[in-house]
């Protein structure tokens, strides 16, 4: 069943709905090196992001971010 809404169709208000500041999301990656010691810290703003979780894997959480770094 698919619902169709005229305000879908709207691009005045489609730009706008883009352009509010709803939420900011700040990430934190602590590089380790091989004996797991941090070696770096990169932290910027999320553009976009994805995070897998997977109890059957070995690699149990899994992440793509697209971030901003100043």
């Amino acid at each position: 069943m698919k619902f169709f809404y005229d305000y879908l169709n709207d691009t005045s208000f489609l730009k706008k709905l883009t352009k509010l500041h709803i939420k900011t999301y700040f990430v934190k990656i602590t590089v380790l090196n091989w004996e797991e010691e941090p070696s770096e810290i990169i932290e910027g703003r999320v553009i976009s992001a994805n995070i897998n979780i997977d109890g059957q894997s070995s690699l149990r959480r899994t992440a793509n971010l697209s971030i901003f770094v100043d």
